[in-house]
């Protein structure tokens, strides 16, 4: 008799199992996505990507166990947490300019320093120290120009970064 209770319960245990794992699976998705709305800045534009529609440059207005608010151009816009498919926020380049600003700086500094400090050297003997240095000197000079130019060109260029899936 033990035997017929373990197949008819078996059934309604995989049935409780597998109405559970969705509703479980979508409180986790909605406490991800209140928390991540939650740490986003109110100053930071975001991207949200819905099945019928997207939301860019909006700013978090409000944020509930089930929603999230926005606010773009004046008009506010309540999401509901399960229609969420995409979270991006607008960032900048501001540290890949400056390590390419940098890198190129540095590289024409050294060359045209080395070229300067050759042209200028009228002793053979004492034209190595001068060229090291000349390219020692124009790599730094126009290594920080670079640096500043690409930090602010870097600055000025935005690019939506992926927060969520």
């Amino acid at each position: 008799m033990a035997r017929s209770l373990v197949p008819s319960t078996a059934p309604v245990l995989l049935t409780l199992l597998l109405a559970a794992g969705p509703v479980a699976a979508q409180s986790t998705l909605d406490a991800r996505l209140a928390d991540i709305f939650s740490g986003l800045d109110s100053a930071v534009p975001v991207q949200v990507v819905t099945p019928s529609f997207f939301v860019e440059d909006a700013y978090v207005m409000s944020v509930g166990n089930r929603s999230v608010g926005l606010e773009q151009d004046g008009t506010s816009v309540d999401i509901p947490f399960p229609d969420i498919r995409g979270v991006s926020v607008r960032d900048t380049h501001w540290l890949q300019g400056s390590l390419w600003g940098v890198g190129v700086g540095a590289l024409v500094g050294g060359v045209g320093g080395l070229l300067w400090a050759s042209f200028r050297c009228t002793d053979l003997i004492d034209c190595q120290t001068e060229e090291r240095n000349g390219m020692v000197q124009g790599a730094v000079l126009l290594g920080s120009v670079g640096a500043i130019g690409g930090f602010v060109i870097g600055r000025n260029s935005f690019y939506w970064r992926p927060v969520f899936p």
